[in-house]
């Protein structure tokens, strides 16, 4: 039987990924001890999405390492900072990123279709890949003052 251990933590990469991109923030889990004492496994970071050019040395950065995430200090910039996209050119995530709420049965009839801004990621850690996220209906509710069924 195949190991789909690592098409599994690429997908969530990327979902993470996507996550950051579409909101601007991703709450994880550290699982490892690289960073000990700053961090400890199972501490819980937020992550926010910040211009490169911002960033200083000391700062907490996340990086994509070895087909998953890595968390790391920024010890020093030398010439213009580089960035590249953990989600770029990845098939599974483009999948993901086709699903559109009209095609899913419960967004098809709601009030907030034309302007909803459901983010795949939200709905997959919520529970559900191909369904609603409520975090977008309510940001949605907010926007509007229309209610949601969830």
């Amino acid at each position: 039987m195949p190991d789909l251990a690592p098409a599994a933590d690429a997908l969530k990469c990327d979902l993470a990924a996507e996550v950051l991109r579409s909101s601007g923030q991703l709450r994880l889990r550290v699982s490892g001890a690289s960073m000990l004492p700053a961090l400890w496994p199972g501490d819980i970071l937020t992550v926010h999405r910040h211009d490169p050019t911002q960033l200083r040395p000391g700062d907490l950065v996340l990086a994509a390492r070895n087909g998953g995430l890595a968390v790391h200090h920024l010890l020093a910039i030398h010439g213009p900072l580089v960035t590249t996209h953990v989600w770029r050119g990845s098939p599974a995530l483009e999948e993901v990123r086709s699903i559109r709420p009209r095609d899913l049965p419960a967004c098809c009839g709601c009030a907030h279709l034309a302007g909803c801004t459901r983010c795949p990621g939200l709905a997959y850690m919520e529970g559900d890949l191909r369904g609603p996220s409520s975090l977008d209906c309510e940001k949605s509710y907010a926007r509007t003052g229309i209610p949601t069924p969830f």
